[in-house]
């Protein structure tokens, strides 16, 4: 029996590396979410220009995502597999991200990933989805204390006026994300944890 693969998702800020932090020690593989796994942004999808800027940075999320997959079925073989985000959270940060800059991308986005599962280098593990509201983002966000390394802060999104669509759009994204995979998520509302 393979041992299992469990998503932590959510938007930044939503404490998944709080959760993360606290069943550390339990005996589990981690995989890094991909700003870590790609060495803290280096070399990252630069923030796009034109729609075939954003076709390009869509399949290059894509390809980091299939080693990521990849990396979490070799660790697999020897324990449980905990993953900080999943593909879904670059498909969220890129829908928000390409909704806000006039790009539709969606479909394209889409049949990439139906491609990718078909060959099986993605594939949908359990989820654990920490539900937050955007307030409580926002709020979290400007805090001191946090210290964040995640891929919204590559290009502008991040600043007036786009931080509020842009958190409100991936907000959407993962609550439909939810809802059309509920067999496979278990949905946690986060507002009221202490994330620091």
């Amino acid at each position: 029996m393979n041992n299992p693969i469990i998503a932590i998702e959510g938007m930044s800020f939503s404490g998944k590396t709080t959760l993360i932090n606290l069943l550390s020690n339990h005996d589990f593989e981690l995989v890094p979410e991909l700003a870590t796994f790609n060495d803290n942004k280096k070399s990252f999808s630069p923030l796009p220009t034109n729609i075939n800027d954003a076709l390009e940075s869509d399949d290059w999320f894509q390809k980091k995502e299939e080693k990521r997959c990849k990396l979490a079925l070799e660790k697999q073989i020897d324990k449980k597999v905990i993953v900080d985000r999943w593909f879904i959270s670059s498909t969220g940060y890129i829908f928000a991200r390409d909704v806000l800059l006039s790009y539709n991308t969606l479909e394209y986005q889409f049949e990439g990933i139906k491609k990718r599962m078909n060959k099986g280098s993605l594939f949908l593990p359990y989820f654990v989805y920490l539900d937050v509201d955007t307030d409580t983002v926002k709020k979290r966000h400007l805090d001191p204390r946090k210290q964040y390394g995640g891929f919204e802060l590559n290009g502008s999104l991040m600043v007036e006026p786009y931080k509020d669509d842009f958190f409100a759009l991936q907000k959407y994204f993962y609550d439909l994300f939810a809802e059309i995979y509920s067999q496979r998520v278990l949905k946690l509302s986060s507002s009221n944890l202490n994330t620091v």
